[in-house]
């Protein structure tokens, strides 16, 4: 609402049902409650969430940035030098330089998986739908789960809301291979109704209603996307499969949207 000064006035109009002997000669007791000042407390909490998820992704930035630059160089400069060592023995190489050598291909490797798990540069480069591309790919790769990235809309983000899709979509993933007993699962990318969603669908062995509240991952990234003005839906029937949809606003001016399972 605005008020006669042009200041704009947040307004919760609320009922307590019919008075009265009946519905239709009852009366309907309205108050107007003042809701100005709990939204923008609301949007000073947000914007605090938002500077503290974005503090951290730099954070992990570095620390990502450190690991391949630093680590991983010296891991590739050790090799390089076990490699020429290998090389100048007369005859074949002994079995355990080759062990070495296998060695720090796998320590190689898993730095420079884990750097790009602690901050995908495609997420930042590229966007959304290709940091789920790549994350799906090395899901199947690390523990066999098949992600088919199938309705997928690039949106344009800003970076907290972007990176806190990507984690959701990370955890929720993670989430199928631990406890789904399937092989396969379903992404969605979309917005709808001021918000940025993600889906997971899987058709594995579900859960019950009381199971989606009490895993603690499950419950940070409720609260998570919670500080953002976001939600986390998640519909499971035991037996049939379970399906999960994280959700932020698209921009702040949105942020006191809230949707709904899609059909």
């Amino acid at each position: 609402m605005t008020r006669s000064d042009g200041s704009a006035l947040r307004a919760q109009l609320v009922s307590s049902g019919v008075q009265g002997r009946d519905a239709q000669h009852g009366t309907i007791p309205l108050a107007l409650m003042d809701m100005t000042e709990l939204r923008d407390t609301e949007r000073a909490l947000r914007s605090a969430a938002a500077a503290a998820e974005l503090a951290e992704q730099q954070e992990r930035r570095k620390l990502a940035s450190d690991l391949h630059d630093d680590a991983g160089q010296l891991i590739s400069l050790a090799s390089i030098k076990l490699r020429a060592l290998g090389d100048g023995l007369v005859g074949e190489k002994d079995a355990g330089i080759r062990e070495v050598e296998e060695i720090l291909t796998e320590v190689r490797r898993r730095i420079s998986s884990l750097s790009f798990q602690l901050s995908p540069p495609l997420l930042h480069d590229v966007g959304l739908v290709a940091a789920a591309q790549w994350l799906a790919e090395d899901l199947e790769r690390r523990y066999g789960l098949v992600v088919r990235v199938a309705d997928r809309e690039e949106l344009q983000l800003e970076e907290v809301p972007c990176i806190a899709l990507f984690r959701a979509l990370r955890e929720l993933l993670i989430n199928v291979t631990k406890h789904a007993e399937v092989r396969e699962a379903r992404v969605r990318i979309w917005h709808e109704g001021g918000m940025a969603r993600v889906a997971v669908e899987d058709a594995g062995v579900g859960f019950g209603p009381e199971a989606s509240r009490q895993g603690f991952g499950l419950l940070a990234l409720r609260e998570r996307l919670g500080q953002l003005g976001g939600t986390l839906e998640i519909g499971s029937v035991m037996g049939a499969g379970t399906r999960a949809i994280a959700s932020v606003p698209l921009t702040s001016d949105t942020a006191d949207v809230r949707g709904g399972l899609p059909s």
